[in-house]
């Protein structure tokens, strides 16, 4: 598993790669955006059942859901 072979540097990366990359696209895109757009992330049936093979990917997907949702809020009153 991700425990018994845990590296802090991959699990940074997973965290970077599914978590804060797509944070970065989207404030990338943000000056493009208006409104009627939408932002779409893929995420994984991990995030709500995460696998004991792999709980950091589980982990940066719930993060990749709960970032989902928190722009949605922040973005909904400008219409995208």
């Amino acid at each position: 598993t991700d425990l018994d072979a845990y590296d802090p540097v991959a699990a940074a990366e997973v965290m970077q790669v599914n978590t804060l990359a797509p944070l970065a696209l989207i404030a990338a895109a943000l000056p493009h955006l208006k409104p009627g757009a939408a932002v779409v992330n893929i995420s994984s049936v991990n995030a709500r059942i995460p696998p004991a093979s792999a709980p950091v990917s589980g982990a940066s997907k719930a993060a990749l859901e709960n970032l989902t949702a928190g722009c949605a809020k922040a973005l909904g009153p400008r219409g995208i």
